[in-house]
């Protein structure tokens, strides 16, 4: 409502003003309706700041509001994966996230991602595409053999924000694709 007033004033400073005040008082006219005009965009914009401040955060879709991720690389073919290799895997990782999100070496073939504002299907299309990227990964070692890689995505979905018990649940669905061979993907919601 403040705003209202002061751009009406504003309005009317600079119109009245320039066409009623003589002419050695029309610079201090203008500059008065500059200032005035400041003053309205100074108060709109802090009405829509405290407005942004007072809004509910709105879960995205999928009802999930963040997700962690644990990430296992390890070859096809059951040879020793290369440790000089972990640069190689921390960049298909880094390719395959958003900017927001914290990705953690925990030891040279396992990684986590933390994903702030992310839902359980956005989770699973990161996790998709991780796997995706270690698919096309080719390791060389030192002997000139060549190791194909994979990757075992498993995880949680926050309702209610990051939780203690995420990452053992994420530690426990990664354990779970350990022991298939047919699933590379295992994301579970949790409250």
């Amino acid at each position: 409502m403040k705003a209202k007033w002061l751009r009406a004033g504003a309005i009317w400073l600079a119109a009245v003003g320039v066409a009623v005040v003589p002419g050695a008082w029309l610079e201090w006219v203008r500059w008065g309706g500059v200032v005035a005009i400041l003053a309205v965009a100074a108060y709109t914009l802090r009405d829509i700041a405290e407005a942004m401040d007072d809004a509910p955060e709105q879960p995205s879709a999928g009802g999930a509001l963040a997700a962690e991720l644990q990430i296992v690389f390890r070859s096809t073919n059951g040879r020793p994966v290369d440790p000089n290799a972990a640069k190689l895997f921390k960049t298909a990782v880094m390719q395959c996230v958003r900017s927001t999100d914290q990705v953690m070496e925990l030891s040279p073939e396992t990684y986590s991602v933390m994903l702030p504002n992310v839902s359980l299907e956005q989770a699973q299309g990161i996790g998709r595409r991780i796997c995706e990227q270690a698919a096309n990964l080719v390791v060389f070692a030192s002997d000139g053999s060549s190791t194909q890689i994979s990757a075992l995505v498993g995880g949680v979905a926050f309702v209610s924000g990051f939780t203690p018990s995420g990452h053992r649940i994420a530690e426990e669905n990664l354990a779970r694709l350990k022991q298939q061979e047919e699933l590379s993907i295992l994301i579970s919601a949790a409250a």
